[in-house]
């Protein structure tokens, strides 16, 4: 039987284990068990490890369902290093999981914010958000960093007006 709780102690030990495969197929026999308890130790790991393949990632916690992983994914992405947390909102854009909005808006209004996480962040509202965002998505317009600047006016380009139209013009006019 594949939901057989008896398996959860073996397979916890391959949660850490150096191939990504085998570490990622324990993950997901873990929620296929239990997505409920499962998600608190396997959020963390679906950012930090790089050599999960995405799509895999994707496929697992649409199955667990994400109204059971959602939250734990989005206190892992508030409290990852950038890298981490980078993925983890990946994954939550993808699985177009709304509790993760509230999220992506207090990381914005954090200082000193990494700029792929900035970038992250932008990703998801254009998704997720509604045009209560839309202030702070053109604040974003004026940033130093053209790639921050251009997840902006992909945001603008989806849930904007047509007021935003000039301002995404007169981006076009800059070095």
């Amino acid at each position: 039987n594949l939901r057989e709780h008896s398996a959860e102690n073996d397979l916890q030990k391959f949660l850490l284990d150096k191939s990504p495969l085998l570490s990622l197929l324990a993950a997901w026999a873990l929620l296929r068990i239990d997505a409920r308890s499962a998600i608190a130790p396997i959020a963390p790991l679906c950012g930090s490890r790089a050599d999960w393949s995405p799509v895999r990632v994707i496929q697992m916690l649409n199955e667990a369902g994400i109204d059971t992983v959602g939250d734990s994914l989005s206190i892992a992405a508030a409290h990852a290093p950038p890298d981490d947390a980078v993925r983890l909102l990946g994954f939550l854009e993808a699985t177009r999981c709304m509790t993760a909005v509230p999220l992506a808006r207090e990381i914005l209004g954090r200082k000193d914010l990494d700029d792929r996480l900035t970038i992250a962040c932008i990703r998801l509202l254009a998704e997720l958000a509604d045009p209560e965002d839309l202030p702070v998505i053109r604040c974003y317009l004026q940033h130093h960093n053209w790639c921050v600047r251009l997840h902006a006016v992909k945001a603008l380009g989806r849930l904007g007006s047509m007021e935003d139209e000039n301002d995404m013009i007169s981006l076009l006019d800059e070095d």
